[in-house]
């Protein structure tokens, strides 16, 4: 049995804690002046709702590469590193519907009611679309510009559409690269 049919169970069951976690009461919201100066940009709902197809594609285009285990190794580590803090430190973005109308509203609105204030810090969509990002534009090297950028346009869309914090992007990066040297161990 390769090591990746052991290691994929695992990472699909620690990204199954980010619902259970995120259902919990926030304690902790860690705003900044400087995020009061960062603009609502709906246009932002979009990379931020591409990041679960970033996420997903991941998988089989990865899976029979040399970077599937670290892949999943990174992914293991992160949101082990995620869930231990989301548990101990419940912390939040608390989020007002919003009154604009459009398609790039009500995707805003359906994002604020499916997805609980909880679960801020560190940000899953930071690390996860980050750990994405990098594997994929190793093993797709000719795209690794476009590949990157995407990554870190699903990363700041999150303060754009106001479902995150900038500490919490800090601690998303701060996680992606503990999860990348920890894999780079292996």
């Amino acid at each position: 049995m390769t090591p990746n049919l052991i290691l994929l169970p695992i990472a699909a069951l620690l990204y199954s804690t980010y619902l259970p976690l995120n259902k919990r009461k926030s304690k902790y919201f860690w705003k900044t002046k400087f995020d009061e100066k960062i603009p609502y940009l709906s246009l932002f709902i979009i990379p931020y709702q591409l990041f679960f197809f970033l996420v997903l594609l991941s998988f089989p285009l990865l899976w029979n590469t040399s970077y599937m285990t670290p892949f999943l190794i990174a992914t293991i580590v992160a949101e082990t590193v995620a869930a231990a803090t989301w548990y101990f430190l419940p912390n939040g973005v608390p989020r007002k519907r919003r009154r604009e109308r459009g398609l790039l509203s009500w995707l805003v609105n359906f994002t604020y009611r499916h997805d609980g204030d909880t679960n801020g810090f560190p940000s899953g969509h930071v690390f996860n679309s980050l750990i994405a990002s990098h594997f994929l534009s190793l093993e797709y090297s000719q795209y690794y510009l476009s590949i990157l950028t995407f990554g870190v346009l699903v990363a700041a869309s999150t303060v754009f559409v106001k479902q995150h914090y900038i500490v919490d992007i800090i601690g998303g990066i701060v996680v992606f690269l503990f999860a990348i040297f920890v894999a780079g161990l292996f």
